[in-house]
């Protein structure tokens, strides 16, 4: 089993795992998330990650917007005429 199979990545290991250095990770991602402390780890599940980077995906890279019809929302619905 390689070290990217795993279920549970630290924040070094889940910035890896997206493909993003520490600092974007911290910015767009680690907000999104709830992660589990394990001792004294803090530890992200796999799943969560590839949910965020999905979204992430799907909106194009823009921030997600507060409250209201978000951006990927509004790009969809044009898309349906």
């Amino acid at each position: 089993m390689g070290t990217m199979d795993k279920r549970g990545y630290n924040c070094q290991e889940a910035a890896h795992y997206v493909g993003i250095k520490r600092r974007a990770f911290e910015k767009h991602f680690r907000p999104l998330l709830a992660g589990t402390r394990i001792g004294t780890s803090l530890i992200f599940d796999r799943f969560d990650l590839d949910r965020i980077l999905e979204e992430h995906i799907n909106r194009n890279g823009r921030p997600m917007e507060k409250g209201g019809i978000t951006w990927a929302k509004l790009k969809h619905a044009s898309n349906q005429d």
